[in-house]
């Protein structure tokens, strides 16, 4: 008996066609990533006569039908190609090829072609090679829908091909000429197209292309053109939702290596850096190039991702799965959970993250083949190798329960006041809007969810010590470290101390810069206790010395009285804060207070000196809370007359010599308070002091609306670049000093509504410039 064998009946390009690919818009990217394997570097996609159109009245197909028009510029087909691949069902060159133009090729079934059929009624193919004619290919699917033949094989059905000439094309078809590429003209359409599915077209191409996968080395960009419709449909294509949501959300990064060896995994917080780890992959032996990107919206950034995407967060999706730069349906897609993300919510509903909170991808390079795509309905065949992906234990969950800890315990779910987050939702609404993190107002202080991260940080994390490579902690965060109470610092060390021999060379050094100032810091609370008998003496000898100068100047009684009621308020300030001093270092209470207390001690010290400098020679009140008088003129005086004849501003035996390099001409009359500009010149002066120089210049000019600009500049040993930004911090010093005085001179030209801020770096020497403001 002879063998039998299959037949395939002209319906079958229908269930290969428009009743297997079930969505247009699945239609038109099954036609896209065929122009991208082509080589394409670009692909237009027009509708046109959708509007008017005589597809009623036309029994078959003309220039006035509805149309949708994709074209691309890759490596086109000539006659051969047509008949022997485009024309063969199922056979794609690509299950063999696997790369091509350095591209992983993103179709594998054979049956893209048929998107067409989905699409329209009629298809119209132009394509031609780089030196090859123009091949004309026409296609009727109605010629294949006969369902009372049931002998009529498929490859029996003639299909229309010509090879034109380039003035017969121009002229029947009114495109462009192209050099080599392939335009599919498909007519007579089957949906009805109007402005919200165009717009869903839009949306979804947009979330069909990964723009960190796959186009970095040939770049690839879509453009839909519908000038029917509103102009919002038309225009480039991009994905840029993910590479926005950095700067508003939080979000962690995994990778497998390409070698499979490693895994790396990089968690930011509205953009700043948490922390980088690299760690062996002992646990997913069968993944490489693997990357699962999720992003945590709290909401503010639901807010934001609304108005960039037209869509709520539910609508829109959760994670999506991206194989060799495209997406694959239906994964991720509105209640599409594949991951089982809301399961996992219910599980622990204060403690876990489900398809409402979170939003990603996975991005799988798979030149090898190695993912089987059964269909935009099916998916990815589920095997071992995606098992290791998707599964609790698996890959995915590994990155997704370090984002959820980091959530939940570090951030406590980044909490806003409900009545905050409805204004901001309302003005995001607004036209123009833009987004400004300054809007945002949480229920916690960001150094409270600082802290608790440092502290949950270790727990984040949660690998073995033995499996780390390297782990890197943001420097800036555990510098803040050095505002934190010192018990509560050393839990937080000893958390990472397990990794020590793993921490990169930059988070190594900031734990033990933090730990190198809370000695410094403890020696500097000692000597402060142990100055304060001293600093009695000092106020006592220094009332005496003033009764003195006022004898010798003749000086009013009630400038003396003035003189001790000033230095008594100080002195009684002084003694007060001491004493609360010593209670907070015997009953080790917060460190941030203990620094508070220092800080005032230090300014009324400053004052009781620049106090005993300063009276017998002004004819101001020293009680005076302010006066109004020319500023510049009173720096000059001051100098001249009180500063430079007190001998303890020496430098190796010379006199500190201060200029003021001021126009005669030049006035600024403005109120201010005599004693807090004295105790500004003081500090400024005992600082070039410090820094050995033996000469000082003080410059003035007057700037745009009436704002004063004072420039102090010496000789001294200057400003290391590095210190720069650190110059005014409290209790930051390179001599030997407190570390107080830049401070508090911040702190007064602040409250006078001016800054100070550092001028050139020089290479010897420093300049500071003050800016005031009338």
């Amino acid at each position: 008996m002879p063998n039998l064998h299959f037949k395939t009946n002209v319906l079958l390009k229908s269930i290969i066609g428009k009743d297997l690919i079930n969505n247009d818009n699945i239609a038109v990217l099954e036609l896209v990533k065929n122009a991208f394997d082509a080589g394409s570097r670009k692909v237009d996609i027009s509708f046109k006569n959708i509007l008017s159109n005589d597809d009623s009245e036309n029994p078959i197909y003309s220039k006035h039908s509805s149309k949708i028009i994709i074209q691309d510029w890759g490596k086109g087909m000539d006659l051969g190609a047509i008949e022997n691949r485009w024309l063969n069902i199922a056979f794609s060159e690509k299950k063999t090829k696997k790369k091509e133009f350095d591209r992983v090729l993103a179709g594998a079934k054979g049956i893209g072609r048929f998107s067409c059929d989905r699409l329209g009624h009629f298809l119209d193919i132009y394509t031609k090679t780089k030196k090859g004619p123009i091949v004309h290919l026409k296609v009727n699917w109605k010629d294949f829908e006969i369902d009372d033949a049931p002998d009529k094989r498929i490859e029996t059905v003639p299909v229309e091909v010509a090879i034109i000439t380039k003035s017969t094309f121009l002229k029947t078809t009114r495109f462009k000429g192209f050099n080599h590429g392939t335009i599919l003209e498909i007519s007579k359409l089957r949906s009805e197209w109007n402005d919200e599915k165009l717009l869903s077209l839009r949306r979804y191409l947009e979330r069909l292309l990964n723009p960190n996968q796959a186009f970095s080395k040939t770049p690839f960009s879509l453009f839909l053109a519908a000038p029917e419709f509103n102009e919002s449909v038309s225009g480039e294509i991009k994905n840029q939702i993910f590479t926005r949501l950095d700067f508003t959300s939080t979000s962690i990064e995994s990778q497998v290596s390409e070698d499979g060896s490693t895994i790396t995994t990089i968690l930011r917080d509205k953009g700043r850096l948490i922390f980088e780890l690299v760690e062996e992959n002992n646990r997913f032996h069968l993944l490489k190039g693997v990357k699962a990107v999720i992003y945590y919206l709290n909401p503010y950034a639901k807010g934001y991702f609304k108005k960039m995407t037209g869509f709520d967060k539910v609508q829109f999706g959760s994670i999506f799965l991206f194989i060799n730069g495209f997406r694959i349906p239906p994964y991720g897609e509105e209640k599409d959970d594949w991951l089982g993300l809301d399961r996992h919510k219910a599980q622990g509903y204060a403690r876990n993250l489900g398809t409402r909170e979170v939003v990603g991808r996975i991005e799988i390079e798979d030149p090898q083949g190695y993912y089987k795509i059964v269909s935009s309905r099916e998916g990815v065949v589920r095997d071992t190798r995606t098992e290791q992906i998707t599964d609790r234990k698996g890959f995915y969950f590994l990155a997704h329960r370090r984002l959820e800890r980091y959530v939940t315990e570090g951030l406590n779910w980044d909490k806003a006041p409900d009545s905050s987050v409805r204004a901001f939702e309302q003005k995001a609404k607004e036209p123009g809007w833009k987004f400004d993190p300054s809007e945002e107002v949480y229920t916690e202080s960001e150094k409270d969810k600082r802290l608790r991260v440092l502290q949950t940080l270790a727990t984040t994390i949660n690998t073995s010590p033995d499996q780390v490579i390297k782990l890197f902690i943001n420097t800036e965060l555990i510098k803040a470290l050095s505002e934190e109470e010192e018990e509560k610092v050393q839990q937080i060390i000893s958390g990472f101390s397990g990794y020590r021999n793993n921490l990169a060379l930059a988070t190594t050094s900031a734990l033990k810069r933090v730990q190198a100032l809370f000695e410094r810091q403890k020696k500097r609370l000692e000597s402060v206790v142990a100055e304060k008998e001293e600093l009695a003496q000092k106020v006592d000898s220094l009332a005496g010395e003033n009764l003195f100068l006022k004898s010798a100047l003749s000086t009013d009684s009630k400038e003396v009285m003035a003189l001790q009621h000033q230095i008594g308020i100080s002195a009684n300030r002084v003694d007060r804060k001491l004493l609360d001093l010593k209670r907070a270092i015997e009953t080790g209470g917060n460190r941030e207070k203990q620094y508070q207390l220092i800080n005032v001690i230090s300014l009324e010290i400053r004052k009781i000196q620049s106090v005993s400098r300063y009276v017998t020679k002004a004819n101001f009140s020293v009680e005076a809370k302010w006066i109004e008088d020319d500023l510049i003129k009173f720096i000059k005086e001051y100098v001249q007359n009180v500063y430079q004849e007190y001998q303890e501003f020496k430098v190796n035996n010379t006199q500190l010599n201060i200029e003021v390099l001021c126009s005669p001409k030049l006035k600024w009359h403005t109120r201010f308070t005599p004693l807090e500009i004295i105790i500004i010149l003081d500090n400024l002066f005992d600082n070039s002091r410090k820094a050995g120089a033996s000469a000082v210049e003080v410059s003035c000019q007057l700037l745009k609306d009436q704002v004063l600009e004072i420039r102090v500049l010496d000789n001294g040993n200057g400003i290391i670049p590095e210190c720069a930004d650190k110059i005014f911090d409290f209790g930051f010093t390179t001599t030997d000093g407190s570390g107080l005085g830049l401070y508090h001179a911040k702190q007064l030209i602040t409250k006078m509504g001016g800054e100070i801020k550092i001028g050139r770096i020089l290479k010897k020497g420093a300049e500071i410039i003050i800016h005031l403001k009338k």
